[in-house]
């Protein structure tokens, strides 16, 4: 038998391209044109504002597609809420304000595209959203970034928006707690941005980053890979209860183990109303 001869190495071009098919679409931000988002789009579209229930709202959930996506067929979404949730009540808005124990109907939830890469719609965007704020509004989220290349200089028009979104809107309104998340796909870059940012406006800055690593991206799959790599609701659920232990402890002044009692409680389908959460928080910051 003729000995075997060696495999030739292979050649630079091959071991790049096995390279790049491997990497997750998301994280593909740039293609020969240029800009690719993390569904593979050029560019990122503008969505109407969404039909307002009451007057003012409690709280103010402002995002990209981990907050809000319109149907659509060129990426195979067919959901009207939070991308890759198998339900509305499961994505990360819905579960929140049911630890909240807010009603969706007092609740403004908005997909801000393309203020992420593009600040030029900030004035229009500003408008309308002053419009729902009112005196009973207390609470901003704030989830951008995830469309963003992860480098420096790739994060100016993120931080212009994030800056005018404060100084337009935010700070208008003293009454305001603002709270911050990080990318969830973890861009260090842009994790810098926001936490600068909303620290510099005394908003509060939430680490969701850590999440993703431990998502199983074959569970419940959708055909679409930039879909599939949103969170699902397992996933949607530890970002919701991220906020809400923000919440509870920033602006509920909680005690820190106070939320897990209600994350609990709601696990269990026990329904732990929001006046007694600030009544047993309230008095214990007194009492102590």
């Amino acid at each position: 038998m003729k000995p075997m001869k060696p495999m030739k190495p292979m050649k630079p071009i091959l071991t790049l391209l096995i390279f790049f098919s491997l990497i997750p679409h998301t994280y593909a931000n740039q293609d020969k044109a240029g800009y690719v988002d993390s569904l593979g789009r050029k560019s990122l579209p503008s969505f109407a504002a969404p039909e307002t229930v009451n007057e003012n709202s409690d709280i103010l959930i402002l995002g990209n597609s981990l907050t809000h996506h319109d149907p659509s067929n060129k990426v195979e979404w067919f959901g009207d809420y939070g991308m890759a949730a198998s339900a509305r009540s499961n994505d990360y808005s819905h579960q929140l304000l049911k630890l909240l124990n807010i009603p969706s109907d007092n609740a403004y939830v908005r997909n801000l595209y393309p203020l992420e890469i593009n600040s030029a719609p900030l004035q229009r965007f500003s408008k309308e959203l002053n419009k729902e704020v009112g005196p009973q509004t207390k609470t901003i989220i704030i989830q951008l970034g995830d469309n963003v290349p992860d480098a420096i200089d790739k994060t100016k028009e993120l931080e212009k928006s994030l800056l005018g979104l404060f100084n337009n809107v935010f700070l208008s309104h003293p009454q305001l707690e603002v709270f911050c998340l990080s990318t969830y796909w973890g861009k260090s870059h842009v994790d810098q941005v926001i936490e600068r940012t909303c620290k510099a406006n005394n908003a509060h800055y939430i680490y969701i980053g850590d999440i993703f690593p431990t998502q199983n991206l074959n569970k419940s799959r959708f055909e679409h890979n930039g879909v599939n790599m949103h969170p699902k609701d397992k996933e949607m659920r530890k970002i919701a209860e991220k906020a809400f232990e923000n919440i509870a402890i920033q602006q509920y002044k909680c005690p820190n183990w106070v939320p897990s009692i209600i994350i609990n409680a709601d696990t269990y389908q026990l329904n732990f109303p929001k006046y007694l959460l600030e009544y047993m928080c309230h008095n214990y910051s007194i009492k102590s």
